[in-house]
């Protein structure tokens, strides 16, 4: 007996098996709308012959039909954020500089896939919408994914309807929705910066971040250097400088007598203006104290310390938004999945050479 004709679209199909292309299409999706028996005889006719639906075409397929869009229209999927930019025309995550690689990793994948990405403000700001207003304009567009930027406070997303959306999430935060994420390593960073401060010789490193940037992510950038510090024994007492307002400047006073007390030779941060602050107390950065920072990106690319890719970060969410869709996913997940992204240490001006490295006295 010859083998069966392999079929390589779903309008050869739907041809072979009498019906039309959408049923087909339904068929797939196990949509309650065609009999068991018409999706049952497609199936097999589909299995029979070797048909396989590609999964980004049956996702265009779905929103055409529940936005009401034409055929061959380019989707969209939705990035929300309520990150309010005070004197901004529109607030956009295109306006500040460590977030626009991010957008621009998550508008390049979605092009790959044949998607667009839409950016809404959600706030009570100039330009902003209503979640209200956002859920009419996802369903009147047909979008059913949807990124979620990371909430600056905890009610900032609440009456978002996700009976009909499929959903994730940006960075490492506790506040709701709780969607799948993805995010950096925090963990990772610290124990890389740590180690490599260590391996440079470095026998007194402390942590200086935002009290409320440490909260945010749960505490992990403080407890490993406390962990780590126990472990070595002839580490600080004090090894954490851990400052109220966002701007390390504005605790210099603070921070100059913190120094002069626990005399620290490497430290980790998060804030450029720490180089700057440590030079005008009169230390110098590499050879009494260096320095390592936790997101080596453009404005201090001559930096020692974690080399990470927001880019790529923009593009994985997109990917994890895909893989959701195409497996109906919709709504709030029981339990959620985080994706974990590593970056990798760069040597730059801010430690010595590890050839040449010496304990500071």
């Amino acid at each position: 007996m010859s083998a069966a004709k392999k079929i390589t679209s779903s309008r050869e199909l739907a041809k072979l098996a009498r019906v039309s292309h959408m049923t087909v299409s339904r068929a797939f999706r196990n949509d309650p709308s065609i009999s068991t028996e018409t999706r049952d005889r497609v199936l097999k006719l589909a299995k029979t012959h070797g048909y396989q639906p590609n999964p980004i075409h049956t996702l265009h397929m779905r929103r055409q039909e529940k936005g009401g869009r034409k055929a061959g229209a380019k989707g969209s999927i939705a990035f929300v954020h309520n990150n309010h930019q005070a004197g901004a025309k529109v607030s956009s995550w295109r306006n500040v500089p460590h977030q626009l690689p991010i957008m621009i990793g998550m508008e390049k994948q979605a092009a790959d896939y044949g998607f667009k990405l839409n950016e809404f403000y959600v706030g009570p700001y100039e330009g902003g919408l209503s979640t209200a207003r956002l859920n009419g304009i996802l369903k009147a567009r047909g979008i059913l994914g949807v990124i979620m930027g990371p909430p600056t406070h905890k009610e900032a997303y609440d009456g978002i309807d996700w009976g009909h959306l499929v959903g994730v999430a940006l960075t490492h935060h506790e506040f709701p929705p709780h969607l799948p994420r993805v995010s950096f390593d925090n963990l990772h960073t610290v124990h890389t910066c740590y180690q490599e401060l260590q391996n440079l010789h470095c026998k007194r490193i402390g942590l200086c971040a935002p009290e409320k940037f440490d909260a945010y992510h749960l505490h992990v950038w403080t407890g490993s250097v406390l962990i780590r510090n126990q472990k070595l024994k002839i580490g600080m007492q004090h090894p954490l400088f851990l400052y109220g307002d966002p701007m390390i400047t504005n605790a210099s006073d603070e921070f100059y007598s913190w120094l002069d007390t626990e005399k620290p030779d490497g430290l980790i941060c998060i804030d450029r203006a720490v180089r700057e602050l440590v030079t005008a107390h009169g230390l110098r950065v590499p050879e009494e104290i260096a320095l390592a920072h936790t997101a080596v990106e453009e404005d201090v690319k001559d930096w020692s310390g974690y080399k990470i890719d927001r880019e790529g970060q923009g593009k994985a969410t997109v990917d994890l938004l895909m893989s959701r869709m195409i497996h109906n996913e919709f709504g709030i997940p029981e339990s959620r999945t985080e994706t974990l992204l590593r970056g990798k240490w760069q040597h730059g001006s801010t430690t010595r050479p590890p050839d040449t490295s010496e304990t500071r006295s």
